[in-house]
């Protein structure tokens, strides 16, 4: 038993010299150095045992840094770290141990090509477009971007890739109601737009004009409804939103022909409320003072697009300028009050009209620029399609094809005599003048000292516009205060003040 116990014993005694004799010493191979190298690759150097003390960190690179054509920097540990000053060190005196990690970073400064990219971007970042109807808005370029890096890095796309892509394209489908129910368009204001478009030749010349009134709440069933008694509730009864028409404006710097009306004359201006060239920030601020807001606008067309049983009276190119119209509204108004946005059109050779209003999606493709529509390709502006900068999904299907009845909300139209409309035929001259007629009307009413038909004279839009160009904006808005209240009902007791008359009549007399 003795003689085994000795047996074993020697046996792992000579296991241990063994796996003792078999484990090599951290030092015999010297130190193991890691480069990484200005293209991102790692290499490997390594230091002979025992020449830490006597070989430098630059004999160490040497012949690394001939494989770069500048002279990197060299920075142990991150590359965040400072540089080495004196790369004749010894790398024992730079405390380099078995791993250490040398970084060689390029001395040439940074290049700004990602800032140069982005400043020569045609198309402004979605992050700073102005959205009308946020909850529709999408991005397509930046999907598109996302998924061609993704698919990079795998062999294709899945279901799922295929289905966020699709989730970036507007779905375009017909909007059953807007936000206005019905309007009441104001007849004078329509009779004069639609005489102001005829020549004394026989000709007519197609226009544009900017359409001003309120919105208000009234039942959706107009007729008189039975009571039993006086105290009977109307809790019942369904309300809408009802636009009402009482005065138009056309601006006096359009340029219509005979095929086209001047589509930048109000889209310009209205854009840019602060341009002193404009009369759109006077027009604004009058219809402000007598409690009117743009509900809408008006264009006439003279073309064949009623020649087929499809007809349709509002394009590709109408609906456009309808919806930078609404944008520009609803960035005055605010988006909730500025949607309530009427599109009327009107055959400038018999002056039949029609109410639209154009659908949240459309409004939207038009803030995000995805219609290809050319100013300069009449064949694109005469017709009812549009295309697509990029695809759209129209009844499940994808195309860059777009029709624009489908960007179409059809709305009710009555008629109604505008408040602030003014007589059927024009008080202002092309000039910007008030005409000779008009001049003695009011002048006649002065000396008769008659409030009410001066008062009934001036309840006219365009009239008071003429009027704030001469006149301070405090005598303007007593004036305009004035013309409210008498329009509005408050007839008896309505006066003008003597100041006021006496600045009206060396006004006219001029």
């Amino acid at each position: 038993m003795v003689f085994v116990r000795w047996i074993l014993l020697g046996f792992f005694l000579a296991c241990g010299v063994v796996s003792e004799a078999s484990t090599p010493s951290p030092s015999s191979d010297g130190l193991l150095l890691r480069v990484r190298m200005m293209d991102g690759s790692m290499q490997r150097i390594q230091v002979p045992p025992g020449a830490e003390g006597t070989m430098s960190l630059k004999e160490a690179l040497s012949g690394l840094l001939l494989e770069s054509s500048d002279k990197p920097l060299i920075k142990i540990g991150t590359s965040s770290s400072e540089p080495v000053q004196d790369d004749t060190q010894t790398i024992a005196a730079l405390n380099l141990k078995r791993g250490s990690l040398i970084n060689l970073v390029s001395s040439a400064p940074p290049k700004t090509a990602v800032k140069k990219t982005s400043a020569s971007k045609p198309k402004t970042a979605a992050s700073d477009r102005w959205n009308p109807f946020p909850d529709l808005a999408k991005d397509y370029e930046a999907a598109l971007r996302k998924a061609k890096v993704y698919r990079s890095t795998k062999t294709g796309m899945s279901y799922s890739d295929i289905a966020k892509l699709q989730a970036a394209l507007h779905n375009v489908d017909p909007q059953e109601v807007g936000p206005i129910t019905r309007i009441y368009m104001c007849a004078k204001s329509a009779e004069r737009f639609h005489n102001n478009g005829k020549k004394k030749s026989g000709e007519v010349e197609c226009r544009i004009g900017l359409v001003f009134g309120t919105i208000q709440r009234e039942r959706v069933d107009l007729k008189p409804k039975a009571r039993t008694s006086l105290s009977s509730q109307t809790e019942s009864s369904q309300y809408c939103s009802a636009a009402r028409v009482h005065a138009l404006w056309e601006p006096s710097a359009q340029k219509p022909t005979a095929k086209l009306y001047d589509t930048t004359s109000i889209p310009s201006s209205f854009s840019d409320a602060t341009n002193t060239m404009s009369d759109l920030p006077r027009v604004l601020r009058v219809a402000k003072w007598l409690g009117l807001k743009p509900i809408g606008w008006i264009f006439a067309y003279n073309d064949n697009r009623h020649k087929d049983q499809d007809a349709l009276p509002v394009y590709a190119q109408d609906a456009k300028t309808g919806a930078l119209l609404q944008i520009a509204n609803m960035k005055h108004l605010g988006r909730e009050e500025g949607c309530k946005f009427v599109t009327l059109s009107m055959q400038a050779s018999t002056g039949a009209t029609e109410a639209f209003q154009l659908s949240d999606v459309c409004v939207q493709m038009v803030a995000e620029d995805l219609w290809d529509l050319s100013a300069d390709d009449t064949k694109k502006q005469a017709s009812r399609f549009v295309k697509t900068k990029h695809d759209v999904i129209v009844d499940a299907r994808e195309t860059k094809e777009l029709d624009s009845v489908l960007c179409l909300v059809n709305t009710a139209m009555l008629s109604q005599n505008g408040l602030f409309s003014g007589p059927a035929v024009n008080t202002v001259k092309k000039s910007g003048g008030v005409t000779n007629k008009v001049k003695k009307t009011i002048l006649a009413s002065l000396d008769e000292s008659d409030s009410n038909k001066l008062l009934e004279t001036l309840c006219d839009l365009n009239l008071l516009v003429t009027l704030d160009k001469n006149l301070a904006p405090a005598e303007m808005e007593q004036l305009c205060t004035l013309v409210r209240k008498w329009a509005r009902g408050q007839k008896r007791g309505t006066q003008i003040e003597d100041r006021l008359k006496n600045l009206l009549r060396s006004l006219l007399n001029q």
